[in-house]
């Protein structure tokens, strides 16, 4: 098999699997790595070859695209923070022959689709060139037509004239933005739309509601595009956000898992070590996908932040919606009593945020709610009392 024709993906999870499948039915030889064998196991079922390390991978292949959920992982594996398998700290270096950049030459080119820091980016492209070698950072976004994801591309013109055909394959569009880095700026700007939205529209639902407006009707009348969680008055779970680790599985059988994969961005899928369920066999129906901690649904959110701010860009509307990201995210992990994960059955990042708002208006309401959930019988009026006199 000649190097040149080959293209290794390093993650595996949702988009990864993805990658994988789309770039072998395009005839490319492909190649992966990933901290969880499970996921290689996927993949080598779908006809790629599994790699013992990033370094082995960049050694057979021409391309190498990066699936991974942000900059600390992105620098894991170009430097090489992987031992045996396992996810683990560079230490002064002992790892480094395990990174991209320990074989990484002439002639390659590294394609970053993972929502990463702009600094992280333009790194990794310094050290591409010193190698004779390009990098392109092209993050995605599964808002778009077609039935792949959108791409925005940021990279030198000969980098991006190397990466179209691989890109043309990842993506059902993509558009060149401009110099290294680009893409990353593109990417925080939809994601602070997005999450901004999202908040948006949990105030505005609450308000309605809190008002004696049905805020489903007055969406309606609008054709407002609201999440329909917004309206629900429990959480997903049969009994609201009050299951625990031990009985926590029992909660998802009213709840499709996969509602979310054609709305969301799922670039950063392939966490290593996220506690996360075993990948599909076959991507469609059946087990859950593997998922990402909901921390780093919110770090999309953050790295626009600090690019505002680099930039002297006042974020103060963007700013606001990251705490409330952030208080909505802390109260569903303290009631579920574990981290949540992106995808989760219980967790849906573009509803749940409403959580928040409901909590700030209507405090006694919610711990009542909460509280009765727990219980295993009805609600007790002394309890009640004790609970609004100490929210």
């Amino acid at each position: 098999m000649e190097r040149e024709h080959a293209v290794g993906v390093v993650g595996v999870g949702t988009m990864g699997q993805h990658f994988v499948e789309w770039l072998l039915d395009d005839g490319f030889p492909v190649f992966v790595f990933d901290v969880d064998d499970v996921r290689i196991d996927v993949a080598e079922a779908s006809g790629a070859t599994g790699v013992s390390s990033p370094a082995a991978l960049a050694d057979r292949v021409e391309t190498v695209v990066l699936s991974l959920p942000g900059s600390q992982y992105v620098e894991q594996v170009m430097e090489g923070g992987w031992r045996d398998g396992t996810e683990g700290p560079v230490d002064g270096g002992a790892d480094a022959a395990n990174g991209i950049l320990a074989t990484l030459g002439e002639g390659q080119l590294v394609v970053d689709t993972g929502t990463t820091r702009v600094e992280t980016d333009l790194h990794y492209a310094r050290e591409c060139r010193d190698r004779d070698a390009d990098f392109v950072d092209a993050p995605l976004t599964w808002s778009g037509p077609g039935d792949r994801p959108t791409m925005f591309v940021g990279a030198g013109e000969g980098g991006y004239e190397r990466a179209r055909p691989i890109l043309e394959v990842l993506s059902a569009q993509h558009h060149h933005f401009g110099g290294l880095g680009s893409g990353q700026i593109v990417k925080a700007g939809h994601r602070l739309r997005q999450n901004n939205m999202a908040m948006v529209d949990a105030e505005m639902v609450e308000f309605l509601r809190n008002n004696g407006v049905d805020p489903e009707a007055a969406t309606d009348l609008l054709e407002l595009d609201v999440a329909d969680r917004l309206f629900e008055e429990t959480y997903p779970s049969t009994e609201g956000w009050a299951k625990t680790v031990a009985d926590g599985a029992d909660a998802v059988e009213d709840r499709d898992v996969t509602e979310t994969a054609g709305g969301g961005d799922a670039e950063t899928d392939g966490v290593p070590n996220a506690g996360t369920t075993a990948p599909r066999d076959d991507l469609c129906e059946g087990t859950a996908r593997p998922r990402m901690a909901v921390s780093h649904w919110a770090k999309d959110h953050a790295y626009a932040i600090e690019i505002g701010h680099a930039s002297n860009t006042a974020l103060p509307i963007s700013s606001a919606v990251y705490q409330a990201m952030l208080a909505s995210q802390n109260y569903a992990e303290s009631l579920f009593d574990r981290e949540l994960g992106f995808q989760d059955p219980d967790w849906f990042d573009r509803a749940d945020p409403i959580s928040h708002f409901r909590r700030l208006n209507r405090p006694a309401e919610e711990w009542r709610r909460v509280e009765g959930n727990r219980s295993d019988g009805p609600d007790d009026p002394e309890d009640d009392r004790n609970l609004e006199d100490d929210r």
